[in-house]
């Protein structure tokens, strides 16, 4: 299943100028592939992932980062839910 394209989470788009301070300014729809659109490659995202876990040790994108080598689904809405997702098991 796809993400549908929604707003993007202000943390997301930290997340990903932290990364690609190219991004900043941009607006991202959530429809975005981080390695076709956005130009990710596995370096950047290491660098997310090490992003991730500087600002909340507890979340771990291993488990999405398997998910869209599999799937082929690397939107930032993937991403954004993913982080949410974590985000809640972390806090409930």
């Amino acid at each position: 299943m796809t993400p549908t394209a929604t707003a993007v989470p202000a943390a997301v788009a930290d997340l990903l100028v932290a990364v690609r301070p190219s991004l900043a300014g941009v607006a991202l729809t959530g429809a975005e592939s981080l390695t076709g659109d956005l130009g990710f490659d596995s370096l950047d995202l290491v660098s997310l992932a090490n992003e991730v876990r500087a600002r909340n040790p507890r979340v771990d994108l291993r488990a999405w980062i398997a998910d869209t080598m599999e799937s082929e689904v690397d939107s930032v809405a993937s991403l954004a839910a993913a982080l949410a997702t974590a985000e809640e098991s972390d806090n409930g």
